[in-house]
């Protein structure tokens, strides 16, 4: 949910005195998001809102209200590849298409000080949007988190408006004192376009650029539910022609993860949840804070575990003796795993299914909370990020040493297949 208020006028770079329009905008957006493995996701997010103008001038009041543009997203995290957490840095790319379901509105003459690409909810139009965030720590408790994005769109509204678009190029300092909690501070510069009209052409007072300090905090109530605040603030505002500019923009957010294992299961089975590191402050349907729903499991996987030869061989990033860890007679995957890495999830999930199904396979799960755990420092020195799974036959031999979901598969239908063989 945000709060944007809208109470500064410009004429460029150069703030007005006197009585300006006042507008408040309280905005917020239902976002369900699914994740289907190595590194894909798919999301559909609603927003809707209500936009209060006082013109001045002894002008009545102005409300609208409704729903912004429903949109269709997909995203990628290219750590996949390469392995997430630890030191390795985290490329994310979402891209979103917009529906016309949005709402706009129109106040006073034409070149009015509110300009239509601020009075609406969302587009109205079709629409594209698209975000490029990397994510690399530099070290245990910081990271920084540059990032890209655009969103415009393809045509005019009904009412013969096409808005202009919004460019967007940011950073954030991430300081994580706790796995539970992230604080980011950073500062973006944003930049609109003129909106234009279908008979009128472009629209001078609308568009233009600032650069705003942001600042977030998250916090993990459990390994469900996440809450946020932050907020926006203009350092520099520069306006096309005359109009009103935001001053100051607030947001809080939810979310909630569900699915996977039971609130019985989930110390022994949940392997961590996926941290918002940021939100989206654009003004229109862009405000709010994207809220997590998605599932980031199959579900039934810690049902499936019980019945598997599944335990935990270390937790707390304390150490353990790997002899004792070895399962005599049976192929062994001893699984390093940590709270903030999201592969791993979907790892555990898989191998407690490959457990339930093979009484000759046994999982044994490491946790590393982080690289300067003792557990850390005796079995993976040269080690920067997980997954991390280290697979045994049945004499207790290492024969493979993976860090994706593919390639334990593969490792451990070898091994299965050898030892049927022999059998």
């Amino acid at each position: 949910m945000a709060y944007a208020r809208f109470a500064d006028e410009y004429r460029g770079s150069e703030r007005l005195d006197g009585d300006s329009p006042l507008l408040e905008a309280w905005l917020t957006a239902l976002s369900l998001r699914h994740y289907f493995g190595q590194g894909f996701a798919l999301d559909l997010t609603l927003p809707a809102g209500t936009i209060r103008v006082e013109p001045g001038d002894e002008q009545p009041t102005r409300r609208l209200s409704g729903f912004g543009d429903l949109e269709l997203g997909a995203g990628y995290d290219f750590a996949a590849l390469w392995g997430a957490g630890g030191y390795n840095p985290s490329l994310t790319l979402h891209a979103g298409l917009g529906l016309p379901t949005g709402r706009q509105a129109t106040l006073g003459e034409e070149g009015g000080s509110v300009p239509p690409n601020i009075l609406a909810l969302g587009y109205g139009a079709y629409s594209g949007s698209a975000e490029l965030r990397l994510t690399q720590f530099v070290s245990r408790y910081l990271g920084v988190s540059p990032n890209v994005s655009l969103r415009a769109p393809f045509g005019a509204s009904e009412a013969g408006l096409r808005s202009g678009g919004t460019y967007v190029v940011g950073a954030d300092a991430l300081v994580v004192p706790t796995s539970y909690l992230v604080v980011s501070l950073g500062a973006l510069l944003q930049s609109r376009t003129h909106s234009e009209e279908q008979f009128e052409g472009r629209v001078l007072n609308s568009g233009g650029t600032g650069i705003f300090a942001t600042g977030a905090v998250n916090v993990r109530a459990n390994q469900r539910v996440a809450l946020g605040v932050g907020g926006r603030l203009p350092l520099s505002t520069y306006a096309y022609g005359q109009q009103i500019s935001e001053s100051f923009s607030l947001f809080a957010s939810v979310s909630v993860s569900f699915g996977g294992a039971s609130d019985e299961d989930e110390d022994e089975h949940e392997h961590g949840a996926e941290h918002e590191h940021g939100a989206e402050h654009e003004h229109g349907a862009e405000h709010g804070a994207e809220h997590e729903h998605g599932a980031e499991r199959e579900h039934g996987a810690a049902k499936t575990a019980a019945r598997g030869d599944v335990s935990d061989a270390a937790t707390g990033g304390v150490s353990f003796a790997l002899d004792k860890t070895l399962t005599p007679g049976k192929i062994t995957v001893v699984d390093f795993w940590a709270d903030w890495c999201h592969p791993c999830k979907h790892i555990a999930a898989r191998l407690a299914e490959l457990a339930a199904s093979h009484r000759e396979l046994a999982v044994r799960r490491v946790e590393v909370p982080d690289f300067d755990a003792p557990v850390a420092r005796e079995h993976l020195p040269k080690v920067s990020s997980l997954p991390q799974l280290w697979i045994f036959d049945a004499a207790g031999k290492r024969r493979a040493v993976v860090t994706t979901e593919a390639a334990m598969e593969r490792e451990i239908t070898r091994l299965l297949g050898e030892q049927r063989a022999r059998d």
